[in-house]
């Protein structure tokens, strides 16, 4: 019995350090391997984003059909047109606010031709109502809309056209000489622009009233 008791101690006492041989080992390589982690030099990834698209008149149309576009060029025309008529309709009303004629009923005010000519200076050269205001807005608006396709601006002058006549016929006879005067000059642009392909070293050179 003794000797049975002593050698089976001793088969247990074996496998209990070959088990804690194993765990030893074991945990030697788990330390092994992150020491050896540790040692490579970390490096961020990063992926590199597409690359952005500038979303211009040519860019949208690919892979339209040609029906496709002249639906998108009615669209854009239209909506041009409209965006016209406002920005035309509202220099109207701020044209209308000076008028004279009515300022001198309701308040009885002599008028004096000095007065007037001022008042309507200050129109015509106002910073966002006036000539060059208006038509730089109008133009920019329009170049934006062809994507700098100098080619389309018959097109797109017909569409301006058509919304200062539509400004005209919401406002009565015809519009301020202002609105009038804006129109010459954004013609004179689209010829410009139509010519050389870009706006590049057009002046302004003051307005023009257009003989009634």
């Amino acid at each position: 019995m003794a000797v049975s008791g002593i050698s089976n101690a001793t088969q247990t006492s074996v496998k209990i350090n070959a088990e804690y041989t194993k765990v030893t080992a074991k945990t030697a390589a788990v330390a092994e391997n992150n020491e050896k982690a540790a040692s490579v030099p970390k490096t961020d990834t990063f992926e590199r984003a597409p690359e952005r698209q500038e979303i211009g008149y040519g860019n949208i149309q690919k892979g339209l059909s040609a029906e496709e576009i002249k639906s998108l060029d009615e669209q854009r025309l239209s909506g041009l047109k409209d965006m016209v008529q406002k920005l035309i309709s509202g220099q109207a009303e701020k044209a209308g606010s000076a008028d004279f004629s009515f300022i001198n009923a309701k308040f009885s005010i002599e008028i004096t031709a000095e007065s007037v000519n001022s008042v309507e200076n200050d129109i015509f050269n106002d910073p966002n109502f006036g000539v060059d205001a208006m038509a730089t807005k109008l133009m920019n608006m329009a170049i934006s809309l062809s994507g700098g396709d100098s080619s389309k601006a018959d097109m797109l002058l017909a569409a301006v056209q058509k919304g200062f006549d539509d400004a005209t016929g919401a406002w009565g006879d015809k519009l301020p000489d202002v609105c009038r005067a804006t129109r010459v000059e954004v013609e004179n642009r689209f010829a410009y622009w139509k010519e050389n392909g870009s706006m590049d070293g057009y002046e302004y050179k003051g307005y023009t009233i257009p003989e009634d």
